[in-house]
């Protein structure tokens, strides 16, 4: 789970600072989560500008970048197996290393820069993403594991973790750690949870295995991820 960073929201978010103190020390519930991440993306400007790129915490720019990434390297990986989609990627050196490694080193060689608010919620999703698929690779194999997962259910868990981290970082230090104290998890494990479950109800059916995630069909399918993940709240 990502870090928070200091962040002054605008006016309209009071609402969901609101649930949050409401709600201190005990359970926010289904319906009163639905709610507030439903208020998220609509004063982050709604999911058109979200998609767009033009979201009020930021551009976006950098989580759709990442995604591109992400869906070249496991198109590559549901394709070929991970070990040969480590070689086609120059990734050759990492052979044999722990999952843990290899993912920490792709997060490198991937490098978002810098520390502005979209970079530091894309950095962390990308990490949320990988823990998820490490987690799962402790009881099976790694092909196993991803042989499980589309490259689409794995775009549309990152931007589920990128709009969790959204909210985390803007709540965190003001609602809740000073809020609940002995437990400021609480509510964010509650929304992290809600949100990937919410997502499972996405179905993604386009063939994207063989795009050019670089080019103009892969920014588009992007796009229509993005927008998948943005509209089922």
């Amino acid at each position: 789970m990502g870090t928070s960073t200091n962040y002054n929201a605008p006016p309209n978010w009071n609402g969901n600072k609101a649930t949050l103190t409401r709600h201190s020390g005990q359970r926010i519930g289904q319906n009163g989560i639905a709610s507030f991440v439903g208020n998220h993306i609509d004063s982050n400007g709604g999911k058109e500008r979200m998609v767009s790129g033009r979201g009020i915490l930021g551009s976006g720019a950098t989580a759709k970048m990442t995604a591109t990434r992400i869906g070249s390297f496991f198109s590559d990986v549901l394709q070929h197996g991970f070990v040969d989609a480590l070689r086609r990627n120059d990734l050759q050196h990492l052979i044999g290393k722990p999952i843990k490694d290899i993912f920490r080193a792709i997060q490198e060689l991937w490098d978002i820069p810098g520390n502005s608010i979209d970079e530091t919620d894309s950095r962390a999703a990308l990490i949320d993403l990988f823990e998820e698929i490490e987690n799962d690779a402790e009881t099976a194999n790694i092909d196993e594991v991803l042989q499980q997962k589309t490259t689409a259910q794995l775009l549309i868990r990152y931007f589920g973790y990128y709009i969790f981290e959204q909210i985390q970082r803007i709540h965190y230090e003001d609602e809740i750690k000073n809020q609940i104290g002995d437990n400021p998890e609480r509510h964010f494990n509650e929304i992290k949870d809600f949100i990937q479950l919410k997502i499972q109800s996405i179905v993604f059916d386009e063939d994207i295995a063989t795009i050019d995630w670089f080019g103009n069909s892969g920014r588009a399918i992007i796009d229509r991820v993005s927008k998948s993940v943005f509209e089922v709240f």
